[in-house]
This record gives structure tokens, sequence and C-alpha cells, in this order.
């Protein structure tokens, strides 16, 4: 899951580029979000939980408008490899 558009001109940043987890779980109320993953010039990682699917996911969360497009190029890259991936691993495929 990305979300490219947490800059610090959204409601809620902090001034550094950053939106709080309140209002990340407001934006994203099908995801769970359960601690911070990880960090980088980018963006912020969640461990999080899918609530509907009850999966555990990763959210990360792009902090600058700067990075849109490469963030963006990022997400595409990975939905990408993981289409690959449950095609070679499961056969079938269920779209949600």
């Amino acid at each position: 899951m990305t979300m490219s558009d947490s800059t610090t001109d959204q409601p809620g940043g902090n001034g550094n580029g950053e939106i709080s987890k309140d209002d990340l779980a407001k934006i994203l109320p099908k995801y769970e979000l359960l601690e911070q993953a990880g960090r980088g010039a980018m963006g912020v990682v969640y461990r999080a939980r899918h609530r509907l699917l009850d999966k555990p996911v990763a959210v990360k969360v792009c902090l600058l408008e700067r990075f849109k497009s490469r963030f963006e190029r990022e997400a595409k890259l990975m939905a990408q490899v993981a289409e690959r991936t449950r095609r070679a691993v499961g056969g079938q495929t269920v779209r949600w």
C-alpha cells in the first residue's frame, strides 16, 4: 500500500514532512497501523494489519512531494513483482 500525498502541507503534518499516526489511521481505515518498522529519505514504513483480510502488511508513506514520482514508480514495480510471485507460487489468484 502506498500513499504519496502525505506531505508537509497535509493536515496533521508536523512540519517535518510527516503526518501523525492518528491522521494516517483516519486516511487509511482498512489498515490497523501497529508500529513504525523503518524510515528512509523518501518515507516511513509501518507494520500494519489489513482489517478485512486479517493479514499482516507493510504501509509505506511518502513524506515529501519531490519524491512522489519515484515513490509511485517503486509502488508499480513492487506490484509487478508481487503479481509474478502470486502466479509462480499459487497458480490461481483471487483479486480483491
